[in-house]
């Protein structure tokens, strides 16, 4: 219901504005109730799950490159320079109603390293995952854990990179 509204409050926007035409956003949103995270998508916003030093993404990109990558028409390697790889195919108020993905992880075998990041694709698409699990691990494993630290880290990683985009994280502890 929440990504509903969301979508409900942007598509209104445009259509009572019309300087505001195709304007959209992406959304990734995560919530915890007891052993359980849930998480919601749309667009190519992330949802990445770290533990014991490995980085999971659970969500998946409404892209045309993992679009390419799902048929089988474009590899890994091959998206990371496909001069498309920024158009989406889902996103929020672009149509009047959405679809959104949702997904749910059992965290209670996980271990006390444990968090989500979330992000924009303005980290995820200038910094390589093996990068953004190193720097989490390093963080994470640090004598004193700072989140506010990691979080700048990874933004001010992407921005190194040419930041073009928006850059958007937040670090969850589990």
């Amino acid at each position: 219901r929440a990504v509903a509204g969301a979508n409900q409050s942007v598509y209104s926007s445009t259509e009572k504005d019309k300087s505001l035409k195709g304007m959209g956003t992406t959304l990734v949103a995560a919530l915890v109730i007891g052993d359980v995270l849930y998480a919601v998508n749309v667009g190519d916003s992330r949802l990445y799950l770290y533990h014991r030093g490995r980085l999971t993404q659970i969500t998946r990109d409404h892209s045309l490159v993992q679009y390419l990558m799902d048929t089988g028409k474009l590899t890994r390697e091959e998206a990371k320079d496909y001069p498309n790889r920024n158009v989406i195919t889902r996103a929020v108020g672009i149509e009047r109603s959405i679809e959104s993905d949702i997904f749910s992880v059992d965290l209670s075998r996980l271990g006390e390293d444990a968090c989500a990041l979330l992000c924009s694709d303005g980290l995820s698409g200038y910094v390589e995952a093996d990068e953004i699990r190193e720097m989490l691990s390093s963080g994470i494993n640090a004598d004193q854990y700072d989140g506010d630290a990691i979080t700048e880290a990874l933004v001010n990683a992407a921005n190194d990179r040419g930041g073009a985009d928006n850059i958007t994280v937040v670090l969850m502890r589990l």
